[in-house]
């Protein structure tokens, strides 16, 4: 796309919709085949279409203005509404399981870290996540150092990528000012399983780039780091090659 409403939960549309099993939402974590579902969503209708190579493609009206129910993302709950039986059903026979398709109604939030207390849904921990071009660069010139192929910038799914900075300039900005929206630096984005997951195959293909991270990215404590999670301080619209201007934390 070559623009996006950004408010103060994050990008229109991310993340507003997610599979839950027993109370408890699903992932990639759990189940990469879910890399390879196509969700399009007319935003007229407010209708979804969802599709998957090789399966029968199912579409129904999205509404999240009903009864609410809770259900746990990473050890916190969090409201949400039942969708259409027909969209569960899918997931469902995708997955081999009982699913229902929920989604986050209006008011629905959670805690989240960063300038603005509670913007997120659905998403992991932060509104939005950004990383640079030239971070992928480093890490891929890395990966080729030890024999192992580059990564596509969609192992890492962020919502913003920015050019025109040096590698993981953007852990030390303060803020990211593009088109008429500001972002705030919130925290370090920490990587999981999902960075191991082919996003057009929808499967793991073993430990990169979590091992290659693993021996320059470290976080203390465990874990690794790669991009950032930044808060919406000033709603807008994002627009492809909008001039980023990256403030410097003092």
């Amino acid at each position: 796309m070559d623009a996006v409403e950004v408010g103060v939960a994050g990008l229109r549309h991310d993340r507003g919709l997610a599979v839950v099993a027993d109370g408890v939402v699903l992932t990639q974590r759990e189940h990469p085949v879910l890399a390879r579902v196509r969700p399009v969503l007319d935003d007229a209708t407010a209708r979804l279409t969802l599709s998957y190579d090789g399966r029968d493609p199912v579409d129904a009206l999205v509404d999240t203005s009903g009864r609410t129910r809770e259900v746990t993302l990473f050890d916190e709950t969090v409201a949400v509404v039942d969708q259409a039986p027909e969209l569960s059903a899918w997931f469902g026979g995708l997955l081999g399981r009982t699913v229902q398709l929920v989604g986050a109604p209006a008011g629905t939030r959670r805690t989240s870290p960063g300038a603005v207390p509670r913007q997120t849904v659905l998403s992991d921990e932060g509104s939005v996540s950004l990383h640079s071009e030239a971070s992928l660069e480093r890490l891929n010139g890395l990966l080729a150092a030890r024999g192992e192929p580059r990564l596509p910038a969609d192992r890492f799914r962020a919502n913003v990528v920015v050019g025109g900075c040096p590698a993981h300039a953007e852990d030390d900005a303060a803020t990211f000012r593009a088109g008429d929206v500001t972002l705030a630096f919130a925290r370090l984005d920490e990587r999981c399983a999902v960075t191991t997951v082919d996003q057009q195959a929808g499967e793991r293909r073993g430990p990169e780039p979590l091992r290659t991270l693993a021996t320059y990215r470290r976080l203390d404590g465990a874990g690794v780091a790669f991009g950032v999670y930044a808060a919406v301080t000033v709603p807008g619209t994002l627009r492809l090659g909008d001039p980023v201007l990256l403030d410097r934390r003092s």
